[in-house]
């Protein structure tokens, strides 16, 4: 299509979706565009290659969870919580611990407040 002079347009919420489907991707929120450029230069702008959402016990030790992850991916970041979920960063560079991490959390999830990921 792109040497052919034409284009295609198509709309997702699934950034994966867009970086196999497309050559530039635009991102936008509430109408406003917020960014745009190739699926590697988007890639390159975040902090993260990674995220995992943590599903928590109520009375679980965030502070004993994120020391978990950070014993297991020193670059893991908490990034944000609410009462049922934690969400980790985690840095680019380090995907090769990740594995680490998550046997170490099926093994061990449930004795640190962890319902699942």
């Amino acid at each position: 299509m792109k040497e052919a002079g034409k284009c295609i347009i198509m709309t997702t919420h699934f950034l994966e979706e867009a970086d196999v489907l497309s050559d530039r991707i635009a991102v936008m929120t509430k109408g406003r565009l917020q960014a745009n450029g190739t699926p590697e230069f988007l890639k390159q702008q975040t902090d993260f290659e990674y995220r995992i959402f943590i599903d928590k016990n109520e009375n679980c030790d965030i502070q004993h969870i994120t020391q978990f992850f950070q014993e297991h991916v020193q670059t893991a970041v908490l990034e944000r919580q609410s009462p049922s979920e934690l969400v980790f960063g985690i840095k680019r560079g380090t995907s090769q611990r990740i594995s680490r991490l998550i046997n170490a959390l099926d093994e061990q999830g449930s004795n640190i407040g962890i319902k699942g990921y």
